[in-house]
């Protein structure tokens, strides 16, 4: 009876957890993944700031998908390398180890600034440079944004627009 007992309690765990990991990954309201949510988020505070008109829009988003992918590819080996880096500072690795390590790492934010410079032409293709200055204060801002409310919750002033101005933040539409 015991033996059927502890069977049937190793089974039961078994199928919880199978049932657990079976499950979805999270999301958020309507059913949007976190990264969907913030790249939804960033589009809108983006057009916002840029007072976008439909035919900069149209130019504007297909360049801007593109580059976004090489700025991602860029900033994943920069972090590969840091972690391989900080691993081999933690683990005391042999100098020669660590120096190799450092020189990856340093050649990843190398090839990351100038990933970075080939956005900014390729993004002149379709902005002035009023408006990519623009862009990039305003993506600046967005990212500041989401660390604050991270670390703090959703400022006070969340009525304010992307460059601060009242009244043109979401809650003013």
């Amino acid at each position: 009876m015991k033996k059927i007992a502890s069977m049937s309690a190793c089974l039961l765990i078994a199928v919880s957890a199978a049932v657990v990991y079976a499950q979805p990954p999270r999301q958020g309201k309507c059913g949007a993944s976190w990264g969907d949510r913030m790249r939804a988020e960033r589009i809108a505070f983006l057009t916002e700031a840029m007072d976008m008109t439909p035919e900069l829009a149209e130019k504007f988003w297909p360049v801007y998908n593109e580059v976004q992918g090489q700025k991602r590819d860029a900033q994943m080996k920069v972090m590969e390398t840091y972690r391989a880096l900080e691993e081999a500072v933690r683990d005391e690795k042999p100098d020669s180890d660590v120096s190799a390590a450092l020189d990856e790492y340093l050649e990843a934010l190398d090839a990351r600034r100038e990933a970075n410079k080939a956005v900014v032409a390729r993004l002149k293709t379709v902005l002035s440079d009023s408006e990519l200055a623009r862009y990039y204060v305003a993506d600046e801002r967005f990212r500041r944004e989401q660390v604050h409310r991270l670390h703090h919750g959703p400022r006070p002033d969340a009525d304010r627009g992307p460059f601060g101005r009242p009244g043109h933040g979401p809650e003013a539409k």
